[in-house]
């Protein structure tokens, strides 16, 4: 069963971002926030004291993305007292909008992860920009799968072809993912999930997922990493990505999804 860590907040830097911050520079930016230019706007040490911002960055990870960005894993929790209180996160709010994934509600209690997702400003960023790439992404339980974890595409292309599978293949194995084919994928899983999509010209693209331990916030952060990709690949031929397990406190968000607003991103 897939299970979320207490005090762990992902942030995804997606690989088509181009803010002025650029991914390879925030270890450096991070290391010296002050220094380094982006906590400007007149504010000093004293300012952010007083909104109850720690001086000292808490513990941080850095993951790669293949092809560009990654995922940032802050050892915090972005929903406890007020909020974000991590300095970078000043900085990454400088050029982008830090919010949950589309898909997903905003009571992060409702479904227990605690990921988020990077939408530059004006597109790509402010110092190139760009398309602006959305994927709804969701986390699905289904009992049937036991201890196995699955990643479910929506397209209206069939894997054959769609644009972009094998850079998806090729970003999970970078995060220690490994994806197989959907063969693997048993009929009661497959059947059930199926059955709760209602546009009846979609096409299901199963794999079987293997690696990243019981972590359901890392799981879902690559997801989301992989569907925003694959989405400036694919374009509006990718309608939704979700993220199928047994997962701690069931959740179907699926369920509550307007599929007609949903519909206008692949139906164009």
């Amino acid at each position: 069963m897939l299970r979320r860590i207490p005090n762990h907040s992902y942030i995804v830097y997606p690989s088509w971002a181009k803010p002025s911050y650029r991914w390879e520079d925030l270890p450096a930016i991070f290391s010296d926030l002050f220094g380094s230019g982006f906590l400007t706007f007149g504010r000093g040490p004293e300012d952010f004291l007083e909104c109850g911002f720690s001086l000292d960055p808490e513990p941080y990870q850095l993951f790669d993305g293949v092809g560009g960005g990654g995922i940032i894993l802050w050892e915090g929790d972005a929903h406890a007292g007020r909020g974000w209180r991590w300095l970078p996160i000043v900085v990454l709010q400088r050029e982008a909008n830090v919010r949950v994934p589309a898909g997903m509600p905003f009571s992060t209690e409702e479904f227990g992860t605690r990921v988020f997702i990077m939408e530059p400003h004006g597109g790509g960023g402010l110092s190139k920009r760009g398309k602006l790439y959305i994927c709804p992404t969701s986390t699905e339980n289904i009992d049937e799968a036991g201890d196995d974890i699955y990643w479910l595409i929506c397209s209206t292309d069939k894997a054959s072809q769609l644009k972009g599978l094998q850079a998806l293949v090729d970003s999970a194995r970078g995060f220690g993912l490994e994806l197989t084919s959907e063969a693997a994928v048993p009929e009661a899983v497959r059947s059930k999930f199926e059955g709760w999509v209602p546009d009846p010209q979609l096409h299901f693209i199963w794999f079987k997922v293997q690696g990243g331990d019981e972590n359901l916030d890392y799981h879902f952060a690559v997801l989301v990493y992989v569907a925003y990709q694959l989405r400036s690949l694919a374009r509006n031929k990718l309608a939704s990505m979700h993220l199928v397990a047994q997962i701690e406190g069931k959740p179907n968000l699926i369920h509550s999804w307007n599929w007609e607003a949903i519909g206008l991103t692949y139906k164009k």
